[in-house]
C-alpha cells in the first residue's frame, strides 16, 4: 500500500536563508572581535604611556611653579620692606630739611 499526502505544503525558505546569511555575517564579526580588540589594547597602552609621560612633566613643572610663586613671594616681602625703609628715610630726611 502506497502512501499518500493528504495535504500538500508549499515551504518557502527564503526567509530562513536571509536569516542564514545575517547569522554568517554576525558570527565572521565575532570571529574578528580577538583581533580588534588586541588592536584597541595596543593603542590603550601607547596612550597610557604618554598619558604618564604627561604627568611626570606636568609634576615637575608643578614643583618648578611652586619654586618660582615661593620666590616672589619673597621678593613681594622684600620689596615692601623696602618700601617701609625708604619711608623712614625719606622722614629722616624731611626732619634733617627742616632742621
Amino acid at each position: 500500500m502506497a502512501v499518500k499526502s493528504i495535504i500538500d505544503i508549499d515551504v518557502q525558505d527564503e526567509a530562513f536563508k536571509r536569516f542564514q546569511e545575517a547569522f554568517e555575517e554576525y558570527d565572521e564579526l565575532l570571529k574578528s572581535q580577538p583581533e580588534t580588540i588586541q588592536k584597541a589594547e595596543s593603542e590603550f597602552a601607547k596612550m597610557e604611556a604618554a598619558v604618564a609621560a604627561i604627568t611626570a612633566v606636568m609634576g615637575e613643572f608643578t614643583s618648578e611653579l611652586k619654586k618660582v610663586v615661593s620666590a616672589n613671594a619673597e621678593i613681594q616681602q622684600q620689596n615692601s620692606s623696602l618700601l617701609k625703609d625708604t619711608h623712614k628715610a625719606a622722614k629722616g630726611q624731611e626732619k634733617v630739611t627742616k632742621a
